[in-house]
């Protein structure tokens, strides 16, 4: 039985102007920054926006175990009942200060993490932690932070001399390495005295080579003999070229068409013209019967 005569759902207004606006709030406001929300983030038209960090999304609808009747609540705070609600804003007192009028003069803008106001105030919102074992700050950095439990040793119990252990694997000592620094010594000296020996006797070979030499250069001088070697681009069944000096009757002029040389005697490879000296004729038949084409590399080695 409503003995309490409270309120029911169907006799509670459900629109603001089912009330008396003589406060004088803002009925309309016209923003100059469109304001939109999507998934965990908030935009603005000029492009800022901010990434709220994850949680409970303050969604009544998200709870579990939410009560379904009212009758699950005792009426211990005396709420009104239906005769004793306003109707009227007037009949409350604004000892909150709520606002009665609003004129915007900053300009709301907001850029990654952090909102700002044109009048340079600005809130940074908070990022969440990411449970990287890095992100933490003011990490312990050194082992006497923690206890040592498992007994490891520290630097007061390590041994810093060499003498500290047994040497049972025989390595070397001081008077070890005099010993082979004398071996060494000895060694060296050997080596020289040997390396002097194997240089005397390549000295006076070398010597001798140069006397071989120069009596070799004194005979080609005593000759007069100089080689040349001349380079013609063949046209096609040439068979004769015209040389910068006279071959010596006596040499042997060797002929290599496109690197490959020519007859394999010395009568077989070119004959100097009887009436021109400095001429010399290319036979096929002393290279496989062929007849030179046109731009044939031609290079002929002679003496003169």
């Amino acid at each position: 039985t409503n003995d309490a005569n409270y309120i029911t759902k169907d006799s509670i207004p459900t629109n603001v102007s089912a009330f008396i606006n003589d406060a004088g709030y803002l009925t309309s406001y016209t923003e100059v920054q469109a304001l939109s929300i999507s998934n965990d983030t908030i935009f603005l038209t000029n492009g800022g926006f901010v990434k709220l960090p994850a949680g409970f999304d303050g969604d009544y609808n998200s709870l579990t175990n939410t009560p379904t009747n009212v009758s699950h609540f005792t009426n211990d705070a005396n709420y009104i009942t239906k005769d004793s609600i306003p109707t009227n804003v007037s009949a409350f007192t604004n000892d909150a200060g709520y606002l009665t009028s609003y004129t915007e003069v900053q300009a709301l803008s907001i850029s990654n993490d952090t909102i700002f106001l044109t009048n340079g105030g600005f809130v940074k919102l908070p990022a969440g932690f990411d449970g990287n074992y890095n992100s933490l700050t003011n990490t312990p950095t050194n082992v006497s932070s923690f206890t040592n439990d498992a007994g490891y040793i520290t630097k007061d119990s390590i041994p810093t001399n060499v003498s500290a252990f047994t040497n049972d694997a025989g390595y070397l000592t001081t008077s070890d390495l005099q010993e082979l620094k004398d071996t060494i010594i000895a060694l060296h000296t050997d080596t020289i005295q040997a390396l002097h020996k194997e240089i005397g006797a390549l000295m006076d070979s070398i010597k001798e080579l140069q006397q071989s030499l120069n009596t070799l250069t004194t005979l080609v001088n005593t000759l007069n003999v100089q080689m040349e070697q001349e380079l013609f681009s063949a046209t096609a069944g040439q068979t004769a070229f015209t040389l910068q000096h006279a071959p010596k009757p006596t040499c042997i002029i060797r002929c290599y068409v496109n690197g490959v040389m020519v007859g394999s005697d010395r009568s077989g490879l070119l004959e100097i013209d009887s009436d021109v000296p400095q001429q010399v004729n290319y036979s096929a038949a002393y290279n496989r019967n062929y007849s030179l084409k046109a731009n044939d590399k031609v290079t002929i080695v002679y003496w003169y």
